[in-house]
């Protein structure tokens, strides 16, 4: 995938023709990435260079750490809004409420600030394990008109962060738990009928 994106984002870049771009779509609100401290990345954007609110649809899912998950978390914590009790429920992390709003939602013609909390509080759910919320994002991201062309990108990585955790999960359930008292060996310690037992 990381070379799939290096491929489209030099694409873009070898060909900044205007007609190349809708008339109705704009420039990312965030600067390309500009040399910090970070790593560098051939992703176009940088964390700080954005809005936190605007995460979900400029950065890929491995761009997001820990630290970008617990300000993400913190910036929806002081969020006070109006709405009914899913949005409450949302913004304080639950993956169910999130996935609802989100998908009542669509299609989202343009992005505004109601999408952006939205979709914010999705991306939470999904850094913090939730299969679901990413899977819903990744749909999203692919049918929502966004102002760069990175989009089915953006999607790929929250496909690839659902793939990631599952071949992690079934890893670590397939190998033997600690102090379980079971050998690797292929019969466990059973004995079968019919065949001697060695003492």
């Amino acid at each position: 995938m990381r070379k799939q994106i290096v491929e489209t984002i030099g694409a873009g870049r070898a060909a900044p023709n205007p007609e190349d771009r809708s008339a109705d779509r704009r420039r990312p609100a965030g600067k390309p990435a500009k040399a910090s401290k970070r790593v560098q990345s051939p992703w176009p954007f940088n964390v700080d260079d954005v809005t936190t609110l605007e995460w979900w649809r400029t950065m890929p899912a491995d761009h997001l750490s820990d630290v970008e998950r617990r300000h993400l978390g913190a910036t929806l914590e002081k969020i006070c809004i109006l709405k009914d009790h899913r949005w409450l429920s949302a913004l304080g992390g639950d993956a169910a409420a999130s996935i609802a709003i989100a998908i009542g939602a669509m299609p989202t013609d343009q992005v505004t600030l109601e999408v952006d909390l939205a979709m914010s509080a999705l991306a939470l759910c999904a850094l913090d394990g939730s299969a679901g919320a990413a899977l819903v994002l990744a749909h999203v991201l692919r049918r929502t008109p966004l102002d760069h062309p990175f989009g089915t990108d953006l999607s790929a990585s929250w496909l690839a962060l659902n793939l990631c955790r599952a071949l992690t999960a079934k890893r670590h359930s397939a190998l033997p738990r600690r102090g379980s008292g079971k050998s690797n060996a292929p019969n466990n310690g059973q004995t079968f009928p019919g065949l001697p037992v060695s003492a």
